[in-house]
């Protein structure tokens, strides 16, 4: 079965391969689509799809919160915990109120604000891993150069 047939699967295997900032990037990216497409669906008028894919965003919204670890970073958590039960109390008015193309574009604004903040500290933590491995390698030879050019597929 592959992993995107099951979502414990996909789950297991982003556990096993991403590091915990790129799945929390992955989550944003998610919960952006989500808004996007019901707001897409709100224009075709399809209420169905868009009360399910802001249920979706939601369910998003609230994994990210569950993960929250009050006793690490208390302050951030504090923040990322009110920043959440905006976005929830957002994500609920899309399916309430009458503007909702305008509370959606909001909410994927503000998402992809704070995914881009996630996003730089992934980046800063590879920066780090990249400079701690060339540190450990300090004392390897450096890699041979027998190889042909048609072996770089340019």
């Amino acid at each position: 079965m592959a992993y995107y047939d099951n979502p414990f699967g996909a789950y297991q295997h982003a556990n096993k391969t991403k590091s915990h900032t790129e799945q929390i990037v992955m989550c944003y990216c998610a919960a952006i689509s989500f808004v996007q497409q019901a707001k897409e669906a709100h224009i075709q008028g399809d209420h169905a799809t868009r009360y399910e894919l802001i249920d979706k965003a939601l369910s998003v919204v609230r994994g990210l919160k569950a993960c929250l670890n009050f006793d690490v970073a208390p302050d951030v958590s504090v923040a990322l915990n009110n920043y959440y039960d905006t976005l929830e109390l957002m994500l609920v008015s899309a399916q309430c109120e009458d503007n909702k193309e305008e509370i959606c574009d909001n909410i994927v604004d503000n998402l992809r604000v704070i995914q881009k903040a996630w996003e730089d500290i992934n980046q800063k933590e590879l920066n780090t891993s990249d400079e701690q491995s060339d540190e450990s390698n300090e004392n390897l030879p450096p890699p041979a150069n027998d190889y042909d050019r048609k072996d770089l597929h340019i």
